[in-house]
């Protein structure tokens, strides 16, 4: 199965996609045998891993200098209605700096 699936990403999102709701552990469990023990997480990061968790000190010094929270997000590469729902999601960008 490893040689069918080249992609061990694209399988991963293959099996959630056509499990049922209370699979999802059991295929993360198949997809980290499959990828050489690296599990799901450390191969599908977000952007609020890569280009906002890295930048939380930046983002407090551009808040306190007085940018917006669009000019913020657009600093980080993302976009404003992404930075909204990050802000919803993770309580470190819900301070208010300012």
């Amino acid at each position: 199965m490893r040689e069918a699936w080249s992609d061990g990403c694209a399988f991963f999102h293959f099996l959630l996609f056509c499990s049922k709701k209370g699979d999802a552990k059991r295929i993360e469990k198949i997809y980290h045998s499959l990828n050489g023990g690296k599990g799901a997480a450390a191969v599908a990061k977000n952007k609020y891993d890569t280009h906002v968790l890295p930048r939380l000190s930046d983002i407090e010094q551009w808040a306190k200098a007085g940018l917006s929270e669009k000019q913020i997000a657009n600093k980080l590469g993302i976009a404003y209605s992404t930075w909204n729902v990050y802000k919803g999601k993770y309580t470190e960008l819900s301070v208010e700096w300012y």
